[in-house]
């Protein structure tokens, strides 16, 4: 595989606690590396796939939604659904963007996901941990967990389960989004 400019191998593949599936990890080393980072991602998507985002403030989950988003073609980006709680793109397929950062794991259940996951629409759900036990169980066809973590300055580490295919590498960095 040829390489964008902005790949390089930093890690091998592992597994942890908090994402106990086999995953990828990815350092990004600017918003716009995190951005390619999840066009990539976004590029591997198809209808029936649920997104989990996980991350503290600022670490990136809105970012890659935006560029699944993107790459999806939506027009008019929204930006985060935090106080509507979910932000609905007439795109090809569907895509419906959704924030649980507000919510009570009962307040989430409340919110009826499950009429937004169905076989022909993508679903990325920031603060997914909001909803741990609900979520995980929305997809239709794969469910990929997202994990975004501050690294230093604009630096991300990303860990990526459930799309055992994004790169043919097993774990890259994206610099300078380039």
């Amino acid at each position: 595989m040829i390489r964008p400019a902005w790949l390089r191998i930093v890690m091998s593949e592992s597994s942890n606690e908090q994402m106990p599936e086999h995953f990828k990890s990815y350092r990004t080393d600017s918003e716009q590396g995190t951005y390619q980072l999840g066009k990539l991602l976004g590029r591997q998507l198809r209808a029936g796939d649920v997104v989990l985002l996980y991350g503290s403030i600022g670490a990136g989950k809105s970012v890659m939604a935006r560029a699944i988003g993107d790459v999806l073609g939506v027009s008019r980006w929204s930006g985060s659904p935090t106080f509507s709680l979910v932000h609905e793109y007439h795109t090809v397929p569907p895509f419906y963007h959704v924030d649980l950062y507000r919510l009570s794991p009962g307040e989430a259940a409340d919110l009826g996901l499950e009429e937004y996951a169905h076989i022909d629409s993508i679903v990325a759900i920031e603060w997914a941990d909001r909803a741990q036990g609900l979520v995980g169980a929305l997809a239709i066809r794969r469910t990929i967990s997202v994990e975004l973590a501050y690294s230093g300055e604009d630096r991300r580490e990303v860990r990526i389960s459930g799309m055992p295919n994004l790169l043919s590498e097993p774990a890259m960095s994206v610099e300078n989004g380039r």
